[in-house]
């Protein structure tokens, strides 16, 4: 049995730990309806300039690389992009009422700071800890996982392979819709 688990273990690893795009934004997410005040992250590896329906965003540069903005928008829909060397990113989102979408961003951490998961390591902003699963059992009883995880820690040892750190629209904020979400591996 063991055998048969080590490498789809491998495979996940390799298909959904590693770090996507250097150039990206992190928080809201594609698709998402986010109502009141937005808080947005992005990441840039040298330099980035973030653009709300095509009008320069302000935006708070926390660390080198980690850009933060906050706004209220307008009720509708809105395009966010992050401009970059060589590139950009675009993701549509909804301000307004959840009812008219019903793809609800809800922030994770929900009341926690950058520092409650992220430090300064060797230079570069980073999770605290190595493996990520112990940054987030700091908040999340890991007993418990075994109750609502078809797979044990040992399996997906990265709690980011599925769920989305920053936040989502999806349940338990997983990256992708739980039947989508399992097909990564599973097929």
């Amino acid at each position: 049995m063991l055998n048969r688990i080590l490498p789809i273990t491998l495979l996940c690893t390799a298909l959904l730990a590693q770090d996507p795009a250097p150039n990206r934004i992190l928080r809201p997410t594609d698709g998402a309806t986010l109502t009141g005040k937005i808080d947005g992250i992005a990441k840039v590896v040298k330099t980035g300039q973030l653009f709300l329906d095509g009008v320069p965003l302000p935006t708070n540069e926390i660390f080198p690389g980690v850009l933060t903005f906050g706004l209220t928008s307008t009720t509708g829909q809105h395009v966010l992009e992050l401009r970059f060397e060589g590139g950009s990113q675009k993701i549509d989102f909804y301000s307004g009422n959840a009812e008219a979408t019903g793809k609800t961003f809800r922030v994770h951490p929900p009341s926690a700071s950058c520092e409650t998961c992220h430090a300064v390591k060797a230079g570069i902003w980073s999770f605290k800890t190595d493996p990520l699963e112990a940054t987030c059992a700091g908040c999340h009883n890991l007993k418990e996982f075994a109750k609502t995880h078809t797979h044990n820690t040992g399996q997906l040892a990265e709690c980011g392979m599925c769920h989305n750190p920053h936040g989502s629209t999806e349940a338990f904020h997983l990256k992708y819709p739980r039947n989508v979400a399992c097909k990564q591996c599973h097929g």
